[in-house]
């Protein structure tokens, strides 16, 4: 019982990888230096590498900016 609990804490408490996606003017910005906000960010399991979620909302965006 007590491997079920830590099992489960372990998958809240696992860090998702992210990947942005630019748009082609975003990529132009990033390649030169400059900070772009992405289009999306997918956020992946770092143990499967299965998507797990995708945003476009643009408050979550800001977040990702440059990166």
């Amino acid at each position: 019982m007590n491997d079920a609990k830590h099992n489960e804490k372990s998958q809240k408490n696992k860090k998702l990888i992210f990947k942005t996606h630019y748009s082609s003017f975003g990529w132009l910005l990033y390649s030169i230096g400059m900070s772009a906000k992405p289009v999306k960010v997918d956020f992946l399991d770092p143990d499967t590498n299965e998507l797990v979620s995708s945003t476009t909302d643009p408050e979550i965006l800001k977040k990702y900016v440059g990166r």
